[in-house]
């Protein structure tokens, strides 16, 4: 499944590939989140996709239909807490 435009440039700006797929996708946007000191814990099912728990630098949990969309939001939100996106941090 191919990312929608917005995420695949979130993903550009980050240094990643948009041509990545699967597992070398899920691997960059690992290393992604950790280079901006992020602490996944675990992927999980749900019904309507996966979860990924966000345990460092706060507790949160996002959702997506594929397990690159799940990381991808996470991904975003810590640039955006990082000053990388926007003109501040994210507001949850």
């Amino acid at each position: 499944m191919a990312l929608p435009n917005d995420v695949a440039l979130m993903l550009s700006s980050a240094g990643i590939s948009t041509t990545l797929t699967g597992d070398a996708l899920v691997t960059a946007i690992r290393s992604a989140i950790a280079d901006r000191r992020g602490y996944l814990g675990e992927l999980t099912v749900t019904e309507i996709g996966f979860r990924v728990e966000l345990v460092s630098p706060t507790m949160m949990e996002f959702e997506g239909r594929t397990p690159e969309f799940a990381l991808a939001w996470v991904l975003i939100f810590l640039m955006g807490e990082t000053g990388e996106i926007g003109i501040g941090g994210v507001a949850v």
